[in-house]
Parts: C-alpha cells; sequence; structure tokens
C-alpha cells in the first residue's frame, strides 16, 4: 500500500513530487495485447492473441480484484537488424508497482522478478528489468514474441490504477547502458525535492544537538517534525526513483510506518503546543484518525487472495487520512482567525495543508526558482518548515536568555540560602544538633540559626516566611540579618522577637514570618518564646507554649515566654510546618499524628518522611539531644 503512504506523507506536510521520466529505452511497440488469468500456453509463440484485447495508449489495466490476480501481456517486438554480439530485453516500467514478472521470449522463459506462487514475494519493481537472452533464440531483423506474466496483490488491484510498460530488445550493453542513464536522469529529477528536505533533515538534527535539554516543549517537537517529515520524503523519492534495494510490500508497510508514526505523532502534539489548546479531544480525535489509517492501511497489504472486507479498509484508511488532515487544516485556521496566536506559525502550518488540499483537488501547482521547478506541496513544506523553525528558535533563544538571567540570580539566591540554613552547625558540650533543609523550589523562605553566647547560654532560632522561592528566600535573608545584629544584645527570646518585630514591620514588606526562639542557658533551662511557629516536640509529645502573632503583622504584638527544664536524654524537636502539611496525591496530610510518631527520629529521617508524603512547602528540622550531663554541670 505504498500509495496510502505516500498520501500520509502529503497529510503532514510534504509531497512527494513526480519524477520528470527521461526515457532511454526503445519507444512500444503498437501491438500490445492482455488477457486476466493464468495459461502457460500463452507463453506459446505460435498461440494466435488476436483475441485478446488491445492495450490502448500503454495504459495496462489491473486484474479484477475478485480474480485471482494474474495478467498476462503479448507483444510483437521487432529485432533491430544488424545487432551482434549479446542481446537483452528490457521491460521500462515508470511507475513502481507492486508484483511477481516472469518473461518469454518466443518461448523461452528468459528471466523473473519475485517468485511463484507469489505469497510473501511480492516487491515493487525497479524501473527496468533487464534479462540476457540466450544465444539463437531471436534473429535481428525478424518479429519477437514476447510474453509476460503478472501477478499483482488483491490490495493493489483497488488502489492502484493502470500502468505502463515499454518492451525492447537490444545489445545487453545498449540496454544496461540506458538503464542507468534512466536511474542518472531519476537521481537528479528528485534532487529538486530532495535537497530542501536534506537540509531540513540537517537542521533538525541540528536543533536536536542544540537544544536538547534546554529547549522548550514546542522546539522540541519542531525538531522531531523536522528530522521525521524530511527523512520520509527522501526515503519516498529514493523509491519512487527506484534507486533503493526492492523490498516486498510487506517490508515497505513496516519501514513506512515506522518512520512516519513519529511525525503523526507529534503533529498534533505540535499544534496543540504551539497554539495553547486546551481541548484534549479533538487532539485526541486527530491521533485515532492516523492510528486508524495506519492500522487499516496495514491490514489491507496482509492477504494474498481477495476478501471483502479490503475496499471497505482502503476506504476508511483514505477517510481517516483526509480527516487527520481536516483536524490539523482546522486548528491552524483557529489560530489564525480565531485565537490570533503565534500567526506567523499558523500561517506555515495553513500553507501546508492548503498546498495538500490543491494536490488533492488535482491542482498540482508549481514554483520556478531560476531553471528549478518545485511541486507546491514540497515548496509549501520547505517555505512553511523554515518559517515555523525561525519563529520557535527566536523564541527560544530569547526564553534561554531569560533562563541564564534567571539562572545568574538562582546562584546568588544559593549564597543567600546558605547563610539561611548553614551547612555546617556550632558545637555544642554535652548536645548532639542535627539539621535538615528541603526547599519546594531551588531556594526556600525557611531559616534558622544556632548562635552561641558570650555567657555560655546558646539561642536557637528556626524561621518560616510566607511564600516559597526566591521571594521568600530574600525575605529571610533580611529577617536574619536583623537577627544577627540583635542577639549580640543579649536580649532574652521574648524581647529579641519584640525588636524583630517592630524591625520587620517597618519595612513595610508584605507576607509575615513565624518564628520560634529559644534560649538554653547552663544548667538545662530552656526558654522559649512562639511568634506563630509550629510547637517543638520533646520526646515524641509536643510542648504546650503560648504563641503569639507571626511577625512583620502587628508593630505593638506581644509575646510571652514558656520555661522548661531537660533531662539528659532528652530530645527537642523543632520543624517548620512544611512536615504537617505535607500532602499525598489523595490529599491526605502528613498531619500532626504522624509527625508526633516520627518526631524522635533523626532529623534527616523525618524530613525524607514528609517528603515522600508529599511535600507541598519547604521542610525544615532541627533536632537537639543532650546526650551528656555536661550541659547541666557547666
Amino acid at each position: 500500500m505504498r500509495r496510502l503512504f505516500a498520501l500520509a506523507l502529503v497529510s503532514l506536510g510534504a509531497c512527494v513530487s513526480p519524477l520528470a521520466h527521461a526515457q532511454s529505452a526503445p519507444a512500444p511497440q503498437p501491438v500490445l495485447r492482455y488477457q486476466f488469468g493464468d495459461n502457460r500456453q500463452w507463453a506459446d509463440p505460435a498461440f494466435d492473441d488476436s483475441a485478446w484485447p488491445a492495450i490502448i495508449n500503454n495504459q495496462i489495466p489491473q486484474p479484477p480484484f475478485r480474480s485471482d490476480g494474474y495478467l498476462w501481456i503479448r507483444a510483437r517486438i521487432l529485432v533491430p537488424a544488424g545487432l551482434a554480439g549479446m542481446l537483452g530485453i528490457q521491460l521500462f516500467a515508470p511507475q513502481a508497482y507492486p508484483g511477481v514478472r516472469q518473461f518469454f521470449v518466443n518461448g523461452f522463459s528468459v528471466g523473473q522478478y519475485g517468485v511463484f506462487p507469489s505469497n510473501d514475494s511480492a516487491c515493487l519493481s525497479p524501473r527496468s528489468l533487464t534479462f540476457a537472452l540466450p544465444a539463437g533464440i531471436v534473429t535481428p531483423g525478424d518479429q519477437a514474441i514476447v510474453a509476460m506474466r503478472a501477478w499483482n496483490p488483491p490490495a493493489d488491484r483497488v488502489a492502484y490504477g493502470p500502468y505502463q510498460a515499454d518492451f525492447s530488445i537490444d545489445r545487453l550493453s545498449v540496454l544496461t547502458t540506458a538503464a542507468q542513464a534512466d536511474l542518472d536522469s531519476a537521481f537528479l529529477a528528485i534532487l529538486p525535492s530532495a535537497i530542501p528536505s536534506l537540509l531540513l533533515f540537517i537542521l533538525g538534527i541540528t536543533l536536536l544537538a542544540i537544544f536538547r535539554r534546554a529547549a522548550t516543549r514546542d522546539l522540541q517537537f519542531t525538531t522531531i517534525w523536522l528530522i521525521t517529515l524530511p527523512l520520509f520524503l527522501i526515503l519516498e523519492d529514493l523509491q519512487v526513483a527506484r534507486l533503493l534495494p526492492a523490498l516486498t510490500t510487506h517490508e515497505w508497510s513496516f519501514l513506512y510506518t515506522v518512520i512516519v508514526i513519529p511525525g503523526f505523532w507529534v503533529t498534533p502534539e505540535l499544534l496543540w503546543t504551539v497554539f495553547r489548546f486546551r481541548d484534549r479531544v479533538v487532539r485526541g480525535f486527530a491521533h485515532a484518525t492516523w492510528i486508524v489509517f495506519l492500522v487499516a492501511g496495514n491490514l489491507v497489504s496482509l492477504p494474498r487472495h481477495p476478501v471483502p472486507w479490503i475496499p471497505w479498509l482502503i476506504s476508511i484508511s483514505l477517510g481517516s487520512l483526509h480527516l487527520f488532515n481536516v483536524i490539523c487544516l482546522g486548528a491552524d485556521l483557529w489560530a489564525l482567525f480565531v485565537s490570533r496566536h503565534n500567526r506567523v506559525i499558523a500561517a506555515g502550518f495553513s500553507l501546508i495543508n492548503i498546498t495538500y488540499l490543491l494536490a488533492l483537488a488535482g491542482i498540482p501547482l508549481t514554483l520556478h526558482i531560476g531553471p528549478v521547478a518545485f511541486q507546491s506541496q514540497v515548496a509549501g513544506f520547505v517555505v512553511a518548515g523554515l518559517t515555523i523553525t525561525i519563529m520557535l528558535v527566536r523564541r527560544a533563544l530569547i526564553g534561554w536568555r531569560a533562563g541564564e538571567q534567571l539562572r545568574s540570580e538562582l546562584a546568588a539566591a544559593r549564597e543567600i540560602q546558605q547563610q539561611l540554613v548553614p551547612i555546617s552547625l556550632p558545637a555544642i558540650a554535652g548536645c548532639s544538633l542535627q539539621a535538615a533543609y528541603m526547599p519546594a523550589a531551588e531556594v526556600g523562605g525557611d531559616f534558622y540559626q544556632v548562635l552561641p553566647r558570650p555567657d555560655g547560654s546558646t539561642l536557637l532560632v528556626i524561621g518560616d516566611v510566607s511564600g516559597k522561592g526566591l521571594q521568600a528566600a530574600m525575605k529571610g535573608a533580611l529577617a536574619l540579618g536583623a537577627l544577627r545584629a540583635l542577639a549580640s544584645e543579649m536580649l532574652n527570646p521574648v524581647g529579641l522577637l519584640a525588636r524583630l518585630n517592630r524591625e520587620l514591620c517597618s519595612t513595610g514588606h508584605d507576607g509575615f514570618i513565624t518564628c520560634l526562639c529559644a534560649e538554653m542557658s547552663v544548667g538545662g533551662q530552656l526558654t522559649i518564646a512562639n511568634a506563630g511557629h509550629l510547637a517543638p516536640y520533646r520526646n515524641g509529645e509536643e510542648l504546650s507554649i503560648e504563641s503569639g502573632l507571626p511577625l512583620g503583622i502587628a508593630p505593638d504584638a506581644a509575646y510571652a515566654e514558656t520555661t522548661i527544664h531537660v533531662a539528659p536524654a532528652d530530645q527537642l524537636t523543632f520543624l517548620s510546618d512544611g512536615v504537617v502539611e505535607a500532602q499525598n496525591a489523595q490529599g491526605e496530610l502528613f498531619g500532626f499524628g504522624r509527625t508526633a510518631a516520627i518526631s524522635t527520629q533523626p532529623a534527616e529521617s523525618i524530613a525524607r518522611a514528609a517528603q515522600a508524603h508529599g511535600q507541598q512547602d519547604d521542610i525544615t528540622v532541627l533536632t537537639l539531644t543532650f546526650v551528656t550531663a555536661e550541659v547541666f554541670n557547666a
């Protein structure tokens, strides 16, 4: 079903340009007759074929669909006088029709292409078949009776129309030279379409190498589009020119299917991404049409005998292909005239679809650039492909520059983050201190500090800035700077929070900060003041402490102190609300119950458990374990 795949190529944005055949073989003889069926006696030169229908204008009909698929052609060919040396016979067929061919000259079998019985051996024939003639079977200056026995697959009897075949007998060297000259001519004929396709293919590979990581989604889809469709164009041109090894129809169907699947898949994905369509139903329907086209197109090539559903499947396959193109064209026109989003790109895609519709209506246009003529489908694909690529690359470069600026800002933010959440913590005699921090974005708004004081006490502060990301980190850095300045004044936790609150309120920044401040004195006394933060846990139980307003809301907010005494082997766990607010796919929070149950574990284990449940916010955990009595006896 090569013709179905050729139509698929057009609907995806390109078309195989017809070859300008330069015939090198002698002109066909006027007497060509044919007969459907199979009878080996028809090869006998004495057989009277006068009752057979004559072939008019070299239009050889296909065998009837419900027949056995066999066709015989007989011709009387005048062998040129004066020929010497090895002679040969040549069949020239400008179209690549599948099937099996066997040739007889004056009753002798002189060559065969394919294998009878044909079962799975139907191949796309080359441009010309040339066979050497055994000495003495023809006489120069006399007529030779040439008979060709052919078999065509059932599906191709429906999909293909009449074909042409020219027979000639001459010196073998002349026929071989003519066949090579014809191949050279065919190669030159495909260059106007193959070269632009090759350039677009190289462009796609180049984009793949450059933007394989940094590309936007639409540029990634465009890269796939530029690689797959030109590749199909090039292979199809080579096959039409018969410059590739002959494969069976099954092999070609498999090869074409593998090549066109990425092109079919990426086309709706590219359109919906570039034009920002949200309708998944129509996009899914577009995918369904090309899947039906490929499945039906491959199924019709399987039977070796005519079955009733082959014509129906061909109609379904072609109808699905046309429907796919209509959906894509509708998306292009909607973006061009209704949503008016990326209109230049929409115009490029519309050009591809319109040239396809012109070809489907039998109106192939030709674009002339100097002495070179391009078919409208090829020209449309090249022009539109370059336009679309240029626009998307331009957008990608703008995004890349913006990304570079953002990466520079994030690098600076990471330096700030290292101050908010220090990697190394000061040693506290008799205590084991652990910390874990997991931001929800590149940087976060949580912070903690452990600040030893000249009198031997230690100040522990943990805070959570409202929001996430860079803005929260900047506000956290502001709070941290004020905190360090105030810590040197030897304020108690209540005084420190009150001063810090007034400083933050005076800046006029939006948002707020929850903060917990704890002072651990020599002797095991812990004084805690809380500004809207989560209470800490001691040995798995939440401490009951009074809480005030978060910082940065009201400048006259008041805070209270709670004093507790710790004993050796006690563990205090301070954490941010990113732990309890972790949420899984079912919407279930990690919650206070789970948090209390694991609060005696190491800081890293607590943070990992919350993250695995479903991180929604920055996660910070600080644990303080009193391992000896040294802190109490100092």
